[in-house]
């Protein structure tokens, strides 16, 4: 049965781009991580009032850690990121 899925050398089903991939994708979403904890600690320090800190951290955060996961995953060479763009622009 091993000779029909790829035989001993080759890893089976493909599960090592799987593996390739979670691994950029891990990477990009700790980057991201990171911005998103600096930009609700910046907030909390900042601001005064809680309720206007949360806002702010979560709305100000959001936007942040979505921009640094994509930029990070473009820098990274997340493959996946061409066809999202194609799916968006068509």
């Amino acid at each position: 049965m091993r000779s029909e899925i790829g035989g001993e050398s080759e890893p089976q089903l493909g599960f090592h781009h799987v593996a390739a991939t979670l691994r950029r994708v891990g990477a990009a979403a700790a980057i991201a991580g990171g911005c998103c904890l600096a930009t609700v600690v910046t907030a909390n320090a900042v601001v005064s009032e809680p309720r206007l800190a949360a806002l702010l951290g979560l709305g100000v955060g959001t936007m942040v850690g979505l921009t640094t996961f994509l930029l990070a995953a473009k820098a990274i060479g997340l493959p996946e990121l061409r066809n999202v763009r194609a799916s968006l622009v068509a």
